[in-house]
This record gives C-alpha cells, structure tokens and sequence, in this order.
C-alpha cells in the first residue's frame, strides 16, 4: 500500500483525480468516513467554459453538476459519496444554491439524502473578508426523515442570546424538494402558499419575457440627440435606424427617466436581416448599408477596430462588424408596442412601462405581448405583494439587491382579473403614471392585496418581512 501511494505521489503528469480509496483504505474498508466537514471553494462553473476542467465533471457524471452552477456544488456531491451510511456531513458555503435556478439539481440531491440542520445567514457577514452570503448545512447519509430543524440569522445578528434575529422551522412545517428553500414562520408560509394558490405564474400567461438588446460596445451604437440631429441632417434616412433606448439606471416605478440616449439599431446582415439565405457575414450586406445609410456607417467606421475585437468567435464571422452583437433576433418586433422593463439587478423589484418604439438595454429585461392587462401586470410587480414574495424566492447579493434575472420574474404568480378589475386599476395606474402620489400608491397596494386574499394580520407581516433589511 505504502508503495502505491509513494508512486502515485510521484507521478504528477496528467493526474486529474484523487484516488479516496488508496490514500484511505483504512476508512473505505469500514464503509465510509464518519464525518467530512469543511469550506470549499466558491468558483463558478462557467469560468471553466472550454476548458479540460469543465469536460471532466461532465464526463464524471456528477448528479448536481450544472454548467452554469458552482464548484462547491460537486463537493457537497463528492462529500455525501465518501461518507459511510449513517455519516454526516457538514459544509459551511454560499447559500445561493437554495434559490437559484443552477441549485435545483443540488436541492433534490440533498432530499435523497437526510438534511439535519439548515443555518442560513442571509445578509449577516459570517467572514470580515468576503462579501458572499453562506449557510450552514449538516446532512445524514441516510433515506429524508422530513425532520429537518432550520432558522435563519438576520444582519443584525450580534450574538445567540438575541433569540429574535432566528424564523425557526421543522421540514415537517414545508417538506423540501428540489423548489426553492424557503425559511418562514407559519404565516409567512402561510402567505407564501396564498399567493401562489391564487396568482398564475407568468410563464403560463399569453406573453413573452426577454432580455434587452446587447451592443458590444454601447460608445458606438449610444449616441445623444445632438448626433442624432447631426446623422439626420448629413443623411435624412438615418431616422430610419435611430430609436430611443432606456439603461437600467433611467428605470423608476411605473415609468422612467428619459436621458436623451438613442440607439443605432443595425440587427445582423443589415440591410438584409431578413433574407434568410445569409447565414454569416456578408460583404454584400455591408456595401449596401454604406450605400443606403452613408452617415451611419461613416460614424461606425470611426469605431471599426474596436468593434471588430468583440466576440472573436462571432464578429466578422457569424454577423458584420458593423452590427449589434445581440439584437433580439426573435423578438425584435416586440418593441414597436409598449413593453413593461424592469432592472435585473435592483434593491427592489423595480418595474416600468415604455412608449412603443422604445428599446432597452441588456442590463435590463422586459415582458412584451401585454395586452389589456399591462396595468394590472405594471401594479402587481410594483407591489409590496410582489416584493415580500421575492424576498422568499428570489437570491439577494448582501448589499447589491436582487438579480432578478428571467427565471424569476416568470414564476411570479399573478392572477388575471375581471374586466371590472382591470377598469379600476387602469384608472388608478392612469393616475400614477400621469403624475406619481402617495395616495394612489396606497390605493393600488390596497387593491393588489384584495385581490390576493390577504386580511390585516397577514399585511402586517408582508411589510414587516419588506422593511426589515
């Protein structure tokens, strides 16, 4: 044995793995480690994109593995495998893997197996030197008992004699599945349950949800009315191609701030987008952009070079470099009509209706195909509601707020009203996007809440949950 471990110590070269049961026969030939504990690293899979590294977890065949997950994922995994039946675990990690999407795997993983005890930290900062938010998993090797015991420790956790800073649970209260992990008192999982019972999530509405445009290099393609006047009067057909266009920072509740931003929309292959025979970069479609919009193209060509070192396996390639690196190839249209936006990384879930014509960056997201209901939609993202919902399913950063990426926003539950409902927020949302007042802010919450069943107990809990940040 002490031979083989010698030689295997010594022979470096393409060794891609760790042989458990050589370097710990002793453990193995009892079935297992006793115990594994410890704090593994928190590297994000798709760092590893192309690389050997990546090709190996997949080749591995590890359960939980999901390529836009985290490398402490696969430990959890490569933890509970070493153990002996009956053997524990415990991790101390990022706790993002309880809400995010790549968690899912992870979190039915853990249910074939028996969680113990879940501490989640939330915003409190457990290391002075890092920013990310953990928890603390012990984990039995054994069939799920439904017993687990969970709390959840505030920011203004300052010791264990400050009882109140924990939401005590038992699995028995909520059986964990692969779902999001939610850590709530009775009334909030009470609410929780209410809400969604009620509401339909937006992905089972008639709409459609979709990330913004994505330029490559915004200096080019983002211009103010100035150039915009200048483009114009060099070449009148540039109004053909110039559209207005909102960033994530001009976002406001119901409306937004217009700062004179403009975007030149070049899709690929322009001006033959929609010949569908060009499959890649077409030298025809450049001569004849240069030809029908000289002005533009003379202000892109100021910027070539550095358009042209964008995504090296596309520009040049797969679209002109004179084209915006993601366009909205499939939803392009959607923008002629209003469109609710929203930020995707926000304090508060922060939502906007546009004029038609107006786009949006990639920094933002938007849902289009709206219909009649696009007030009532508008006033229940904006909601207190909505807010104490995404605070239970939705990941937060410590500090920076949500990512309220896609996934999310399609499971918010929303249900569509009568035609006599849809009249009476239309006219309160009228109100608000015409001049913004506190008064009917409290007149849609008041509203929303009605709609969705909840008494004043139960208000009174939604907005204790919001404000205690």
């Amino acid at each position: 044995m002490e031979e083989k471990v010698r030689n295997f110590a010594q022979n470096k070269e393409n060794r891609n793995f760790f042989p458990w049961k050589l370097f710990f026969a002793d453990a193995f030939d009892n079935g297992g480690f006793d115990v594994v504990m410890g704090n593994p690293p928190y590297i994000q899979l798709q760092k590893f994109k192309g690389d050997p590294v990546q090709k190996l977890y997949k080749d591995v065949g590890y359960e939980v593995h999901d390529s836009n997950g985290d490398i402490y994922c696969l430990f959890y995994e490569k933890g509970l495998e070493v153990l002996k039946h009956g053997g524990n675990l415990c991790f101390i990690t990022s706790n993002k893997w309880m809400r995010a999407g790549y968690g899912e795997k992870l979190r039915e993983f853990f249910v074939k197996n028996n969680p113990i005890q879940l501490i989640d930290f939330g915003g409190f900062g457990v290391f002075d030197s890092a920013t990310v938010d953990v928890n603390i998993l012990l984990i039995e090797k054994n069939k799920y008992q439904n017993k687990t015991k969970s709390c959840t420790i505030g920011k203004d956790f300052d010791g264990l004699n400050q009882m109140s800073v924990y939401i005590r649970q038992n699995s028995s209260d909520q059986s964990y599945t692969k779902n999001t992990w939610c850590i709530l008192n009775p009334i909030e999982q009470s609410i929780k349950e209410k809400i969604e019972r009620i509401g339909t999530p937006l992905k089972d509405w008639n709409i459609s949800i979709n990330y913004g445009i994505k330029t490559g290099l915004n200096e080019a393609f983002i211009i103010d009315s100035a150039k915009k006047d200048e483009l114009i009067a060099k070449d009148p057909k540039s109004v053909e191609i110039i559209r207005p266009i909102l960033r994530g920072r001009d976002i406001k509740r119901y409306s937004y701030d217009f700062a004179d931003k403009w975007l030149i929309y070049i899709p690929w292959h322009f001006p033959l987008h929609n010949d569908e025979t060009i499959q890649g970069c077409s030298e025809k479609a450049e001569n004849l952009f240069k030809k029908e919009y000289p002005a533009i193209y003379e202000h892109l060509y100021n910027y070539k070079n550095d358009l042209s070192k964008r995504n090296q396996a596309e520009t040049g390639i797969r679209y002109e470099w004179y084209a915006m690196q993601r366009y909205g190839a499939n939803y392009m249209d959607d923008f002629n009509s209003q469109i609710i936006a929203w930020q995707r990384i926000t304090q508060k879930p922060t939502f906007c209706i546009t004029d038609a014509g107006t786009l949006v960056l990639d920094s933002m997201a938007f849902i289009s195909n709206i219909g009649v209901y696009k007030n009532w939609l508008l006033a229940v993202l904006n909601s207190d509601l909505i807010y104490f919902w995404a605070k239970i399913n939705v990941h937060e950063y410590g500090d920076t707020g949500f990512r309220l990426s896609n996934q999310y926003v399609e499971q918010m539950p929303i249900p569509q009203i009568s035609d006599e409902h849809i009249k009476h927020i239309d006219f309160l949302v009228s109100k608000q996007l015409y001049k913004y007042d506190l008064e009917t802010e409290k007149e849609i919450q008041k509203f929303v809440f009605k709609i969705y069943d909840i008494n004043e107990e139960e208000m009174k809990v939604i907005l204790s949950k919001i404000s205690n940040n």
